[in-house]
């Protein structure tokens, strides 16, 4: 029984470990939302496309996003007028409508972990 405690507790150790599976499966999943909603994130400038960011802040937690005064408001602003196919959910379209593929990311990191 002790020695499958071990085992559960260095998998655990693994799992969470900066630059470990999980981490590296985030990063690439925020990474690729970040890419996939640049082709949304309205822009008349740029700022806002500009000051997108995907950063993993922990090893089991990755933050996209856009950093402006104006970024939450042009997120949700389904009202708003927007130009050459940019509209607002940005973010939470490609990540809806690419679930699956974020799954499958995270599945080969783990994979690779235990090959």
């Amino acid at each position: 029984m002790a020695e499958f405690v071990k085992v559960v507790d260095d998998l655990k150790k693994m799992m969470s470990a900066p630059g470990g599976p999980v981490a590296l499966g985030l990063q690439v999943v925020g990474d690729e939302l970040l890419r996939l909603s640049s082709f949304e994130v309205p822009h008349d400038k740029g700022m806002l496309q500009a000051s997108g960011v995907s950063e993993l802040k922990a090893p089991d937690w990755v933050q996209v996003g856009y950093h402006t005064e104006y970024a939450a408001k042009v997120h949700e602003g389904t009202t708003l007028n927007f130009q050459k196919g940019r509209k607002a959910k940005y973010l939470q379209d490609p990540f809806l409508a690419n679930f699956p593929l974020f799954q499958k990311y995270l599945a080969n990191e783990l994979r690779k972990a235990f090959q």
